[in-house]
């Protein structure tokens, strides 16, 4: 898959791309672009309101909590679009 995409390292992008090929063989290039992007679209935020302090969650945690929603995220719309297809 080609991807030009400003700001974020192509390389970067093309692995979440070649995961989420991997997870959902059956999803139309279209749709593992979008969930590329969005992903890197949430994670991008993250800089913007994250702060580590009391009564908040660690930076460690957070990794572990994202990467746990994102992989969720992902598997789920995965098994989503196959039932939809009957798969």
């Amino acid at each position: 898959m080609a991807c030009k995409t400003a700001g974020v390292p192509i390389l970067t992008v093309r692995v979440m791309e070649e995961l989420l090929g991997q997870l959902g063989a059956g999803l139309e290039v279209s749709t593992i672009k979008a969930l590329t992007m969005s992903t890197f679209g949430i994670l991008n935020w993250h800089a913007r309101w994250f702060r580590e302090g009391p009564g908040r969650i660690d930076l460690v945690e957070y990794a572990k909590l994202v990467t746990e929603f994102v992989l969720a995220g992902m598997t789920g719309v995965v098994a989503m679009r196959a039932i939809e297809v009957g798969q």
